[in-house]
C-alpha cells in the first residue's frame, strides 16, 4: 500500500485482497508473513484478517539489525 493511504482504515481490504489473488492463483496450504515486532499497526491488521503469531526472530535488515514476528494464516481460516 501506498505510504500515503497508511493508517485510513484501508489495511485489512488490503491485505484480504492480496489473499485472494494469492488463493485463485497458487491455492496454499498456509500463507507465512515477517513483520517488524514494533509495526504494531501492520500486526493488528493481519490478526484481525486471521494471521496468528508463531514466532520472533533477529534479521539483518536496512542497515540494522531489528526483531521480527513470524506469523502464520492456515487454510481452515481463510
Amino acid at each position: 500500500m501506498h505510504p500515503e493511504l497508511t493508517g485510513n482504515g484501508h489495511g485489512k481490504s488490503f491485505v484480504e485482497a492480496g489473499l485472494k489473488f494469492a488463493k485463485e492463483e497458487y491455492d496454499p496450504d498456509t500463507f507465512s508473513l515477517a513483520v517488524a515486532t514494533f509495526n504494531e499497526r501492520a500486526i493488528s491488521v493481519y490478526e484481525d484478517v486471521g494471521f496468528e503469531p508463531q514466532e520472533t526472530f533477529m534479521q539483518e535488515t536496512n542497515g540494522g539489525k531489528y526483531e521480527f514476528l513470524r506469523m502464520t494464516l492456515s487454510r481452515s481460516l481463510y
